[in-house]
C-alpha cells in the first residue's frame, strides 16, 4: 500500500506518517502543489498512490482545490481514482459537503488518532498488517 500525506504543519504530517508507516509506504508533502507533483510523478512511474490523506487548510492551494485538481488529472489520464480522506479540525457541515463534492471519499477530524486512521484503511478494503 502506498500513501501520500499532505499537511502544511510538519508535526501533523509526522504524527500521521509515524502511525501509517508501520503499515504502508508513506510519502509526505507540505503543500497542494507538491501533492499534485507527487501524484503526477506516481503516474509517470506507474506506482500510483492507493490513499491520500489531505489537510484542508493550507496556504496557496487548499485541500479542496487540490482534490479537485487530482480528480481532474486522474480523469484526464484514465487512471483509477485514489482514495482521498480530508483531514482537518474543521467539523462544520459546509466543509464536509464541499470536500465530498470535490471528490473526497471521507473526512477525518483532527487530532488524528491511530484508531481512526487504521479504521479508514480497513473501510477502504486494505489489509492492515505491520510491514
Amino acid at each position: 500500500m502506498k500513501i501520500l500525506i499532505v499537511d502544511d504543519t510538519a508535526l501533523n504530517a509526522r504524527i500521521m506518517s509515524n502511525i501509517l508507516s508501520e503499515y504502508a509506504e508513506c510519502h509526505v508533502v507540505q503543500s497542494g502543489f507538491a501533492a499534485i507533483d507527487k501524484v503526477e510523478e506516481s503516474f509517470t512511474t506507474q506506482e500510483l498512490y492507493d490513499i491520500i490523506f489531505m489537510d484542508i487548510m493550507m496556504p496557496e492551494m487548499d485541500g479542496i482545490q487540490c482534490v479537485e485538481k487530482i480528480r481532474e488529472f486522474e480523469k484526464n489520464n484514465g487512471i483509477k481514482a485514489s482514495i482521498i480522506y480530508m483531514v482537518t479540525a474543521l467539523k462544520e457541515d459546509a466543509y464536509v459537503k464541499r470536500s465530498l463534492r470535490a471528490g473526497c471519499n471521507g473526512y477525518i477530524l483532527k487530532p488524528v488518532e491511530k484508531y481512526s486512521l487504521i479504521s479508514q484503511l480497513r473501510k477502504a478494503g486494505f489489509s492492515v498488517t505491520k510491514r
